[in-house]
């Protein structure tokens, strides 16, 4: 895929992936996940052919820039609505991995009638992503109830903002992608280096997952979706659990066609390749 720059007008700078094949009219927005960046979709980019392609780096992450901090999945979502706005798309569908499923529920809610397929791929849950990170919120909610000017901890973090600091060790982050994510099946070496390397661009850690752990997005709000709806799992994925995943499905009832996809873990798109090839040439 080619690259490119793009400038909000709150200043942000979007880096993004592309792949445009001129006599198609059908856009496919691919958004990434935590610890990840818009390169974890060149492999399945390099085989769709029906329709442009574009994948962003989102704020924080990657060669995007962090100038405004963003602790709501909104924030994310309002980005590249501009993005898709500035770049004047049309006829397009959305796919997002992943905490990039959070985001692309908040853009399908407010494009309405001009999206035209939602693909949840191992999406966290529509009722935020439940980690650590919730007892530490947790935490510093009671400390603020019973002290109301005492220092907010969650501020101490703020070193960790930059994933370099909070586990410095290439090694580890390569462990973490081979036990967790890539648990099936391992890519091969030098595309696990660059997706390791573009992982330790991300600069907004502590926020986003802030974001993800209050993540909700009601039934009014699944409602406001025009677009058809597609969920896809892995029966294996170490990362959402089956309990966030029944829980998802349950929350978009009858509005979502699910597929969960035998021996996959949590990025489907690499574990069963051809699998997601089909289904999206399928629905889009």
């Amino acid at each position: 895929m080619k690259s490119d720059f793009l400038k909000l007008s709150n200043g942000e700078v979007l880096a993004y992936r592309f792949k445009k094949i001129s006599e198609k009219e059908k856009n496919l927005i691919l958004i990434h996940g935590n610890y990840a960046t818009s390169f974890i979709w060149e492999d399945l980019a390099s085989s769709l052919d029906d329709f442009n392609i574009y994948c962003p780096d989102m704020r924080g992450f990657g060669k995007s820039t962090y100038k405004n901090r963003a602790k709501n999945i909104s924030d994310y979502a309002m980005d590249l609505l501009e993005f898709i706005e500035k770049l004047s798309l049309k006829n397009i569908s959305i796919c997002g991995w992943s905490l990039g499923g959070a985001v692309a529920m908040e853009m399908a809610k407010v494009l309405n009638q001009k999206l035209s397929n939602l693909i949840l791929l191992s999406s966290i849950s529509s009722r935020g992503y439940k980690s650590i990170y919730s007892d530490f919120i947790s935490i510093n909610s009671s400390l603020k109830n019973i002290m109301p000017f005492s220092i907010d901890f969650l501020e101490d973090l703020n070193p960790f903002q930059n994933l370099n600091n909070f586990a410095p060790y290439y090694e580890d982050y390569k462990k973490f992608f081979r036990d967790y994510l890539f648990n099936i099946k391992n890519p091969h070496g030098e595309f696990l280096d660059e997706l390791t390397r573009e992982m330790l661009l991300q600069k907004n850690n502590v926020d986003i997952w802030e974001a993800m752990t209050n993540f909700h997005f009601s039934d009014e709000d699944i409602e406001k979706i025009k677009a058809k709806i597609f969920m896809v799992y892995g029966d294996r994925d170490k990362i959402i659990s089956k309990e966030e995943i029944r829980e998802n499905i349950e929350a978009f009832k009858e509005r979502a066609e699910v597929f969960i996809f035998k021996d996959s873990g949590h990025a489907p798109f690499f574990d069963k390749k051809g699998k997601c090839i089909k289904l999206l040439e399928k629905v889009l």
